[in-house]
């Protein structure tokens, strides 16, 4: 009987299942925001995505869902802020997050969703307790289409 090396191939495709968004950047920084053509709003979302319960939830209801996926795509920058345990991040990246958690997340919540605007001020702070991601997306649209960016919802 053949031993087939299931292990390590089980491993890397858990490691792929489970890892932040594809199309989430890690980091944001002043300096990129400069260098990006965009005028896109963006969605940061900080994260425990090895330790906390709810923001793996939310990663797998809302971010991994085809519909905001494709929704994203075109309307919005999704930068994910890891705040792991046991996954390690090279440094320039931990200090990076810090930097975003001290202006956008002083309080240390997990998970925190901000979204802001293509200037980088905050225009809500959204709920993650949507059940996918239609339902976040929809949440979405009635920010965007506010014309003043500042729908109290």
């Amino acid at each position: 009987m053949t031993h087939l090396p299931w292990r390590p191939i089980l491993c890397a495709f858990l490691y792929l299942l489970f890892s932040t968004a594809l199309f989430a950047r890690p980091v944001f920084s002043p300096a990129s925001a400069a260098a990006d053509s965009s005028d896109r709003p963006v969605l940061l979302v900080f994260s425990g995505s090895d330790w906390c319960q709810p923001c793996i939830r939310f990663e797998k209801q809302v971010l991994s869902d085809a519909e905001f996926r494709q929704f994203a795509e075109t309307r919005l920058d999704v930068i994910n802020a890891d705040f792991p345990q046991r996954k390690k991040l090279p440094p320039e990246i931990i200090r990076e997050n810090e930097r975003l958690a001290e202006r956008y997340n002083p309080e240390g919540g997990f998970p925190h969703v901000v979204l802001l605007r293509a200037d980088r001020s905050v225009w809500a702070v959204l709920p993650s307790n949507a059940r996918n991601g239609g339902e976040f997306v929809e949440m979405l649209e009635s920010y965007l289409s506010s014309s003043n960016g500042s729908a109290d919802k």
